[in-house]
């Protein structure tokens, strides 16, 4: 046995191992990621609606992509009279979450904010407005 080695280091202890403060980088294919994740909620809450017949308009299927958001935007709609206007603010906001793993890619990040991270709170993200979405449909009708 060599003097240098130490017959009770772990493996754990090792200076072979990474270094756990190493930063991550976002890969490219993440925003496709970011698509599979976000994107089916909506269009569950669409194919929901139209299957129970609740759209009065087409323009309310923009509820799925960002009924949260238009809670933070009433005060901007007494102001705002076009339809268009506010319904093109919400999509952007949900496109802005969508390229999230792009703007984050540029920056390094520390391992305990993975990719996988940033995917779970986008689909969550999108869950809850298409959620909200839906039961402001379902009210509306009530």
């Amino acid at each position: 046995m060599k003097e240098d080695e130490n017959p009770f280091a772990s493996p754990l202890s090792s200076p072979a191992l990474p270094v756990h403060d190493a930063p991550v980088t976002f890969p490219r294919r993440a925003l496709l990621g970011s698509l599979l994740v976000m994107l089916p909620w909506p269009m569950l809450g669409i194919a929901a609606c139209m299957g129970l017949s609740l759209f009065e308009k087409s323009s309310e299927a923009i509820f799925m992509f960002g009924s949260i958001t238009m809670i933070f935007l009433l005060p901007l709609a007494f102001v705002v009279t076009s339809e268009w206007i506010y319904g093109t603010l919400i999509g952007i906001v949900w496109l802005l979450v969508l390229f999230l793993p792009l703007w984050l890619g540029k920056r390094a990040l520390r391992p305990r904010f993975h990719v996988q991270t940033v995917l779970v709170c986008q689909s969550l993200f999108s869950a809850m407005q298409a959620g909200l979405g839906f039961l402001m449909i379902l009210g509306k009708q009530c």
